[in-house]
């Protein structure tokens, strides 16, 4: 009668283009009942590690709804990351303009700014 532990772990193994090349984007950006929802996209041909998301939605008058800071992770290439913001019911329906900006491999490289997001609140 003993105790027999066992884990598993996995270590993600990159493997870099010759000539890489980085090319963000952001995609699918839309307010639903209870999330602003929008994919990071990998459009390069290398890895890339996201690290802040800075999501920031304003009202018609310019007044700040919603004001969030999310973290990233790594994105493959030709591969799409999800990003959900929770969000009330009344800041979805006054919202006017989403502002996301992407911190890609320590640098902002992506800006998105939607005016009149898609909506069915």
């Amino acid at each position: 009668m003993g105790l027999t532990i066992r884990t598993a772990f996995s270590i993600p193994l990159f493997v870099s283009n010759v000539e890489p090349r980085v090319a963000t984007s952001i995609t699918a950006l839309a307010a639903r009942p209870n999330v602003v929802a929008f994919d990071v996209r990998n459009d390069g041909n290398t890895h890339v590690v996201v690290g802040a998301v800075h999501v920031r939605g304003q009202d018609q008058a310019g007044s700040t709804l919603f004001d969030r800071t999310l973290n990233g992770w790594y994105v493959l290439p030709s591969e799409p990351r999800r990003f959900n913001v929770p969000l009330t019911g009344a800041a979805c329906r006054q919202l006017e303009r989403v502002t996301v900006d992407v911190a890609v491999n320590g640098q902002n490289r992506a800006l998105h700014v939607m005016e009149r997001p898609a909506k069915t609140c």
